[in-house]
């Protein structure tokens, strides 16, 4: 009699739960079992270490003693679960970070009009951190064992305007508040909380020029010929005149930009607006028009975002692509559209690359002439080490220098190298009067084409595309 066959052994899919069943063998090969015979059946051949005796047991004397009747699988060995690991958690106050759209009386949501400003004040809670909890490993039925995770802590460092109170039983738990009242701003698992520089109504003669660390919100207008600078956000509740704004971060303008031609905005991150007219605009993000934009000189190293705009007259460098609603005038007033390019990181593409050259030839003629003395620097007499100790600094100054210009070129290089798949979708009419230039390319719109137009880089063709025209 094979008691393998007599006291079948199964295991779950999961390998938790191991069963023993009686199968009754022909009534001719029937005969007597012991129990240590069965247990160690178990053990060796079906290396379930840690069976229930008590089970086999009665499983093993209810067949001596019935060995006709079959007997349904019993649990002869259970594992145990592993309990994951739990990584530590951040739990927010509130949602800082994404603000919902408030909506008009009329049911309408206006987008451009959602704040990314999420205000706090000295000492408000932005967020406790729970500590990692260590799992506990398992086994299965066969006594394997089912190893977990090891436990992280929360990626968070408090960074400028936060201050940090360790839990009781010490960090990485614990809760960080704000240290002074500003912006909350969450980068690189670094919580920090900017100032605001506040300003209720113009910028004008009573506040003078504004050049601020940290965010900048202007309740009404800036005036002609004055200067805003912040290295984050500014916001405009009205207007932009002939004035300039620099922003570190992004821009938003609840009227518009009237430049008047003398103006600059320069953004490094987003732009929005409702109006540009005869303004000058460089944006290193996307930039979104509300309803025109005239006569105006855009850079736009992201997408420009216009599709219920018109466009006409002046420059528009897309370097991502985008959407507008109507490109040009019914009179065929020039537009000149560069798409995929930005004129100016090509310009100063070729400057830096010009002035490394520079500063490079510059050093390398300082170590020419210094060459013959550092050899025998220890006897020369005291005014010429001097000399050559001046030289050696320079030189130390100068490649610094280009080091620094080769970082800026680098970063230069993601624009000034041009974007050939960059697509503007045009909604409505592309009007003739438009010249559009891509990589080496240019297109000149003769005759309007009505609208949905995409305007594109054909690299089949090696010539710009366009839809319907």
């Amino acid at each position: 009699m094979d008691i393998r066959q007599v006291f079948p052994v199964t295991v779950s899919d999961d390998g938790m739960t191991a069963f023993m069943a009686v199968a009754p063998p022909p009534a001719k090969e029937v005969e007597k079992v012991a129990v240590g015979e069965v247990v160690s059946y178990v053990k060796e051949g079906c290396k379930i270490a840690e069976a229930r005796r008590e089970v086999v047991e009665e499983l093993v004397r209810l067949f001596n003693e019935q060995p006709e009747q079959t007997r349904p699988p019993e649990i002869i060995a259970q594992g145990r679960p592993p309990v994951s690991e739990k990584h530590g958690e951040i739990v927010w106050a509130t949602d800082f970070f994404n603000p919902r759209p408030v909506a008009e009386q009329d049911g309408s949501v206006d987008f451009y009009a959602v704040s990314r400003v999420a205000n706090v004040s000295e000492r408000d809670l932005l967020c406790a951190v729970t500590p990692p909890v260590a799992g506990v490993p398992g086994v299965n039925a066969k006594g394997e064992p089912l190893p977990v995770g090891e436990p992280k802590p929360a990626a968070i460092k408090a960074g400028e305007g936060v201050d940090f109170q360790p839990d009781p039983a010490g960090a990485p738990a614990g809760k960080y508040f704000a240290a002074r009242d500003g912006r909350v701003l969450w980068d690189r698992q670094v919580l920090a909380v900017s100032p605001i520089a506040f300003i209720p109504g113009d910028v004008d003669f009573e506040t003078g020029n504004i050049d601020f660390k940290g965010s900048v919100d202007i309740k009404r207008s800036v005036l002609d010929n004055f200067t805003v600078k912040a290295s984050q956000d500014v916001s405009v509740g009205q207007w932009v005149q002939a004035a300039s704004v620099e922003a570190g971060g992004n821009l938003v303008v609840g009227a518009g930009v009237a430049g008047k031609d003398k103006n600059v905005v320069t953004v490094r991150g987003d732009t929005k607006v409702k109006y540009l007219n005869s303004a000058k605009v460089r944006a290193g993000g996307d930039v979104s028009i509300g309803a025109e934009c005239l006569a105006s000189e855009v850079v736009c190293n992201g997408r420009l975002r216009a599709e219920k705009a018109t466009v006409t007259g002046g420059t528009l460098m897309v370097f991502k692509g985008g959407e507008v609603d109507t490109l040009g005038a019914p009179g065929g007033t020039r537009t000149d559209l560069y798409l995929g390019r930005n004129l100016y990181a090509e310009q100063e593409h070729a400057a830096i690359v010009k002035e490394m050259k520079k500063r490079r030839a510059k050093v390398e003629n300082t170590l020419k002439k210094i060459e013959p003395y550092r050899k025998e620097l220890k006897k020369l007499p005291p005014e010429q080490k001097k000399k050559v100790a001046v030289l050696l600094t320079l030189v130390k100054e100068e490649q610094a220098q280009v080091r620094d210009l080769e970082e800026r070129r680098k970063e230069v290089d993601k624009i000034a190298g041009g974007n050939l798949g960059a697509k503007l979708v045009v909604k409505s009419t592309l009007h003739a009067g438009v010249a559009i230039f891509m990589g080496k390319e240019t297109y000149e719109v003769s005759d309007s084409v009505r609208g949905p137009v995409t305007i594109r880089y054909s690299a089949e063709e090696q010539r710009i595309a366009v839809s319907g025209a």
